[in-house]
């Protein structure tokens, strides 16, 4: 027989596991936690061509995303989405601009959109970070020792 509280309960083979919205805030964090180790990929720049590290970096953001969107929907974290349609909006902009030097044109389109994705996903780690204390504490949940 299965309890459910407020929050509702996940089920994983037969084992009653922590509240739906604390475990997917929980997995919100730690995807989060992981993506901000990509900036290890950038420290590899030194050894492996950057073109590969670009394209790590893209397909990391680009697989990343879909789960970030969702999350923040599924929390009613609406302020965050508007935030990220408002940051494209900017790159989006940032495109259109009739940029003839090569060097500076590489910069706008390829780094500053990255540079701001993976800023955002740092300002939101921070944030995660404390739903994930707060809910904890509604719920009775004992912080984890890291």
């Amino acid at each position: 027989m299965s309890e459910s509280s407020e929050l509702g309960t996940i089920e994983t083979g037969g084992l009653k596991t922590r509240d739906s919205n604390l475990y997917r805030i929980d997995r919100l964090h730690y995807w989060l936690t992981l993506e901000g180790s990509s900036f290890l990929l950038v420290l590899a720049g030194g050894f492996v061509p950057i073109g590969i590290v670009l394209v790590c970096l893209i397909c990391a953001a680009g697989a990343f995303l879909p789960y970030m969107v969702k999350v923040l929907y599924q929390e009613k974290r609406h302020g965050w989405i508007v935030g990220l349609a408002v940051l494209s909006g900017i790159e989006a902009c940032l495109l259109l601009l009739p940029i003839k030097e090569m060097l500076f044109r590489t910069v706008v389109l390829m780094y500053l959109p990255l540079l701001m994705f993976y800023g955002y996903c740092w300002a939101l780690r921070f944030a995660v970070g404390q739903w994930l204390l707060e809910l904890r504490e509604e719920t009775g949940i004992r912080t984890r020792k890291s």
